[in-house]
């Protein structure tokens, strides 16, 4: 009995003390107000974010394409024209990407889109600003491809900028995807934009929040000035906010109610902006179907209801950016150093850590390379470039911007949409095809100046082995690669003119890496000539158990990295350039490595080769790998050039099954994948953290701290920070250790290449891990917030672009070379100079090439094969195969009846007919396997055999019903209160 009473006592004191928290929350904000008046006001400027070149949806004028925002742009205008109607002086603020939307889709598809903005601009004041020609990957751009994306969006030969179009414009940018770098805002201004719109977001869709001390509210409602001490820039900045912070904030006008209150309170002492800028494709504009009985929950009656919610404000106007800005100047400066997106983990992860965004960015670097090679062959001739060459490579270069569009890369994730894959793939292989010509007829030219050359040579006292046109890229070029074998028996030389330059060289499979001792002296024809060894002593050894030079030593233990010292102090931990794979929740690394010595340092150079196995369970086919690591006499880095081919696993979930023309099969499975990971030794701790100094494709050195923790205890730990451009190299230091990773651009290269993962221990403080074209996954970032998380969690819950990258490796094949180096704090101009040299190399051209053996290999069939109902018929969607032309489709009404129902180009096929007049009847099950078909008509075996059910499948809802009504509480509340 007495129990009973307690417990009674206890449920009545609970619910007494929520009452009681309740009123006071809500009537406590109404007294502290009564009376008061102020004289400031709410600015809201609404804008929207039109780029109709999709990475999640394909090029088709429906629902699973553009013709989505076309509806909703539409819907966007006819909402603002109606509101202008009322009396209400709405206006919107428009940025558009002008290649895809501007001067291709809306004149062909919706061309009263583009007249009645036309209509609003001059009628109702609506704001034109910018984003970018191609929507592209600005921060990774180099100069002239950054100046040529602005400037052609402002005006361009096609009529497609925006003042060609709007006749006015305002000089400020709106970047996609958020993505600036360092530079990036001198360039700005150079070009005359005044302003760069950028995410103070309460969740990871966000670009700077989580980067900079906290703003009070009337900092993060108004005009910012960005500095940079480091790149001596300074920028205007308008802090801008999404759909999701909408929802963090419960809605607009309990937003505007909380910025009103903070002014009546006298807390903000001045006007404030509010300026909203989303996906003009986004649902949330056009508004939901619900019953009308709640119809009163706030983002889900579109723009109209969110215009409504806050016209009636008396101290509420709508306005534009230029407008504002015109009467209020920006008064608190801040100041960070990360380069932006509004990816996962607040940065490039959705863009760059997927497996084959690598692929695709080496094809740019691969472009921009061969343009390079041509400038620095006919400067060498002294002689102008030939129009005909100039012509075609301006249709490369025009390509090359179009590869350049970030929705090339993502951020959806773990894939992009099929039709963007074959997208891409045609714009690589059309660049290939149009300078491939160009590329032979210099290498033609080139030899024969090496021909020449040579026969003028005495080669007296060595023994003649190839000649070389090299053209220096930089002036640091110490290492020269050539895909010819050279064995390891000789001391090697490079004759220049009556000079004879030492080198040492490393060898294997085809290829050579060639390391001058004193820097190339210029460009023209060098000769590699040889002598048997000679006596000199050198450093470098390597046995099963040691790797070393002067002054690095590599610990190894059965195969595995014990540790890594550089001057005598260990800089890597156990386990480093060894691979892993979290997969379910396991991390899995080789069972065994196996070590066989390569060169033993006697010729000056110490190489092994560590190769292994990698299973994850079920394995379809087991992963392997070969990593050469090798040291160079007087050279302080590890050089490893790496081969792995990824486990493969089944696929068993079908992502966006409600979208058979976007949906794909994969294995959630894949967590993280670190093909060669780096454990750094160095700590760092919350006084002095962990900085991380990068060099962008401007050429611009600078840097930025992980500090994050001071928002939060649970940004202690990070699992993903990626906010490094990274042309060459990255690098990261304590303040007095550094390590720093460079990539060799021709094998594989990223625009940002090495994520890194941060983990604090209470004793050790923070560590770091570099992992060089890997992904890591794990816990989004604490975002600071006015709210209580309800939008961070429904995004998180919402968005694609949260998904691992990590199966997209499953299966695949991956070639790199990296160089590590090691130094005291700061990173030397010397070394930072070497990891450049490395990372772009010279251009080459070898008077006796290797002819390439063209075995063509056995084509596959294709993985990842499924087959969804929809219509009336089924979509059956699959992966590229290496080497297809084309694929046969094979359905039927059991495993043993399959007959060829399509065949196609594409990766993907809508069939009505499993067989000759028989269509598919909704519950029945059937079978479907697809063969690949190469150039020659040669067909593979078909794939494994796929069963389904005919019939549609619905996706889940997307938000949990208790985060729904904690959110439909907070509003009851929200509306009480103010």
């Amino acid at each position: 009995m007495k129990k009973t009473k307690i417990v009674k006592y206890a449920i009545i004191i609970i619910i007494a003390s929520f009452m009681l928290y309740t009123v006071g929350y809500i009537c406590i904000p109404r007294i502290l107000v009564i009376g008061k008046d102020s004289k400031h006001k709410v600015y809201v400027a609404l804008g929207f974010h039109a780029n109709f070149y999709h990475s999640y949806r394909i090029d088709t004028n429906d629902e699973a394409g553009f013709g989505k925002d076309i509806r909703i742009v539409r819907k966007i205008i006819e909402v603002l024209d109606e509101k202008n109607k009322q009396g209400i002086p709405v206006k919107g603020v428009w940025d558009f990407e002008n290649l895809f939307t501007l001067e291709e889709i809306l004149p062909k598809y919706a061309p009263d889109i583009i007249k009645n903005l036309k209509r609003r601009v001059k009628e109702h004041g609506d704001e034109i600003i910018l984003m970018s020609y191609n929507n592209g990957l600005v921060s990774a751009m180099t100069r002239y491809e950054f100046e040529y994306s602005i400037q052609n969006a402002i005006a361009n030969a096609k009529k497609s900028g925006v003042k060609d179009i709007f006749g006015v414009y305002s000089p400020y940018v709106r970047p996609q995807e958020m993505m600036v770098s360092a530079g990036n805002f001198n360039l700005y201004k150079e070009l005359g934009i005044k302003g760069v719109v950028l995410y103070y977001s309460a969740i990871p869709f966000d670009a700077f929040r989580v980067f900079v001390d906290p703003l009070t509210l009337e900092e993060a409602h108004n005009p910012l000035i960005y500095t940079n001490s480091l790149t001596n820039e300074k920028m205007l900045i308008i802090p801008a906010y999404n759909h999701a912070d909408l929802i963090e904030n419960i809605s607009i006008e309990n937003w505007v109610k909380m910025l009103r209150y903070d002014q009546l309170r006298g807390n903000i002492q001045k006007d404030v902006l509010l300026c909203i800028n989303s996906d003009a494709d986004d649902s949330y504009w056009y508004g939901y179907n619900l019953p009308s009985y709640l119809k009163w929950v706030p983002n889900t009656g579109g723009l109209s209801q969110l215009i409504d919610d806050i016209a009636k404000l008396d101290y509420v106007e709508f306005t534009t950016i230029h407008e504002y800005l015109k009467n209020h100047n920006p008064e608190k400066e801040i100041s960070f150093g990360q380069d932006t997106a509004d990816g996962s983990f607040n940065g490039y992860v959705s863009w760059a850590e997927k497996k084959y965004c690598s692929d695709y960015w080496t094809q740019v670097e691969k472009d921009r390379h061969i343009h390079g090679l041509v400038e620095s062959f006919y400067t060498f001739l002294q002689k102008p470039v030939p129009l005909d060459i100039t012509v075609t490579l301006k249709k490369s270069f025009e390509k090359r911007m179009r590869l350049l569009s970030t929705t090339n890369f993502g951020m959806a994730t773990p894939f992009l949409a099929k039709n963007r894959e074959h997208v891409v793939g045609d714009l690589i292989q059309y660049m290939q095809s149009i300078t491939e010509p160009v590329v032979r007829d210099i290498k033609a030219h080139a030899q024969t100046i090496c021909r020449q050359d040579a026969k003028a040579q005495d080669f007296k006292n060595y023994e003649y082995v190839n000649s070389l046109l090299l053209l220096k890229q930089n002036t640091d070029n110490v290492v020269v690669t050539i895909y010819y074998e050279l064995p390891p028996e000789y001391d090697y030389f490079l004759k220049y003119k009556d000079t004879v330059l030492p080198v040492f060289v490393f060898s294997h499979d085809g290829m050579s890496r060639i390391f001058i001792q004193n820097k190339i002296p210029s460009d023209g024809v060098y000769h590699i000539i040889r002598a048997p060894h000679g006596q000199k002593q050198y450093s470098t050894q390597a046995a099963s158990k040691l790797l070393k030079n002067s002054t690095i030593d590599i610990s190894i233990d059965n195969g595995f990295i014990n540790s890594v010292a550089a001057h005598g102090k260990k800089v890597l931990e156990a386990y480093s350039f060894i691979p892993w794979i979290e997969y379910n929740g396991s991390n899995y690394r080789p069972e065994t490595v196996t070590v066989t010595i390569l060169y033993d340092g006697t010729s000056g150079v110490a190489a092994i080769k560590l190769s292994g196995h990698i299973s994850l369970p079920e394995n379809i086919t087991t992963g392997h790998f070969e990593y050469c690591i090798y040291l160079i006499e007087g050279i302080d880095m590890i050089f490893v050039d790496g081969v792995i081919t990824y486990p493969d696993t089944p696929r068993t979930k079908i992502f966006k099954p409600g979208i058979p023309q976007l949906s794909r099969i994969y294995d959630p499975n894949w967590q993280q994948v670190a093909p060669c990971p780096l454990y750094a030794s160095m700590h760092a701790s919350t006084k002095q953290p962990f900085t991380v100094l990068k060099r962008n494709y401007l050429g611009v050195d600078s840097q930025y701290t992980i500090d994050y923790f001071k928002h939060s205890r649970k940004n202690y730990d990070l699992a993903n920070v990626n906010n490094h451009i990274t042309a060459e190299y990255v690098a990261v230091t304590n303040g007095i250790e550094c390590i720093a990773v460079a990539k060799d651009n021709a094998t594989l290269s990223n625009f940002a290449f090495c994520p890194l993962q941060i983990n604090h221990g209470f004793f050790k403080g923070f560590t770091v891990s570099m992992n060089p074209f890997g992904t890591f996954f794990g816990r989004q970032y604490y975002q600071p917030t006015w709210g209580k998380g309800r939008g961070f969690e429904a995004a998180i819950l919402n968005g694609d672009q949260y998904h691992s990258g990590a199966c997209t490796y499953s299966g695949t094949t991956q070639r790199f070379a990296l160089a590590v180096a090691f130094s005291n704090n700061p990173l030397p101009q010397t070394l930072k100079g070497l990891l450049v040299s490395y990372a772009n190399q010279p251009f080459v051209v070898m008077l006796n090439e290797k002819q390439k053996n063209n075995i063509i290999p056995t084509i596959q069939p294709p993985k990842g094969v499924f087959a969804l109902y929809r219509d009336g018929g089924v979509y059956v969607n699959f992966e590229k195969a290496d080497g297809a032309a084309s694929y046969i489709i094979h359905c039927g009404d059991t495993k043993d009846s399959l007959t060829a129902s399509g065949k196609t180009k594409d990766t993907s096929l809508f069939i009505k007919e499993y067989a000759k007049g028989k269509t598919f009847v909704q519950g029945n099950t059937y079978y479907v396997a697809v063969q690949s078909v190469d150039a020659r008509g040669k067909a593979s075996k078909p794939s494994a055999v796929y069963a389904f059910v005919a019939k549609e499948i619905k996706e889940d809802m997307d938000l949990p019903i208790t985060l729904q009504l904690k959110i439909m509480l907070d509003t009851i509340i929200a509306k009480l209160r103010w």
